[in-house]
């Protein structure tokens, strides 16, 4: 990792921090430095291991990594939390009654999307996990990108990405701002009537 990020990340850390403290509204932004981050970081690593072994090495050695760095420690909070659950009636705690309800999406890395739903209730024991799915969808569809495009070609798709990447996320805002996404009827809350497909964009 270039030293030099070590300085971005640590702002980025201070920001989100500041956030959850209520002392700067804009803070959030944060999280998307991480992402941003993330994919200048990882995306060497992708072209590097795509011009050394095939793909069957590639993914595995990829998703490898991902598994042990992520995954153990992630499971292991939910496994504790799904514990605590039998001693500690979440129900009775307004923060974190809705913890069983919304514990398949974190186990799933799908907390994204019912943290986009107008039916969401912030649960703050997982309320955070929805950034850690963003990622992990995104280590599942970037090295297929990575590894598909010819590497005379990547430069050109890279930069294609950026500038199509606002305009995407301009015309999403657009259709669920004249309600495009939320125009069905559910009865049930939990349903996952009014999906943004915008928290996908980074």
């Amino acid at each position: 990792m270039i030293k030099s990020l070590n300085s971005f990340r640590a702002i980025a850390f201070f920001v989100v921090f500041l956030f959850h403290i209520h002392l700067l509204g804009c803070g959030y932004l944060g999280v998307q430095a991480f992402f941003v981050l993330s994919g200048f970081l990882i995306t060497p690593i992708l072209v590097n291991m795509k011009s050394k072994m095939n793909f069957k090495k590639y993914w595995i050695n990829f998703m490898g990594r991902r598994f042990l760095r992520i995954f153990p420690i992630y499971y292991l909070l939910l496994i504790i939390l799904f514990v605590l659950g039998y001693f500690i009636d979440y129900k009775q705690i307004p923060f974190a009654a809705s913890f069983y309800h919304q514990f398949i999406y974190a186990v799933t890395y799908s907390y994204n999307f019912i943290n986009s739903t107008d039916s969401y209730e912030r649960n703050s024991l997982i309320a955070h996990l929805w950034s850690l799915a963003v990622e992990e969808q995104f280590y599942i569809v970037w090295p297929f990108f990575i590894f598909l495009i010819a590497l005379s070609k990547l430069r050109k798709w890279l930069l294609y990405i950026i500038f199509i990447g606002p305009v995407i996320r301009a015309i999403m805002s657009l259709l669920i701002y004249y309600g495009f996404f939320c125009r069905c009827y559910f009865p049930s809350k939990n349903d996952l009537s009014c999906l943004c497909p915008s928290i996908l964009l980074f």
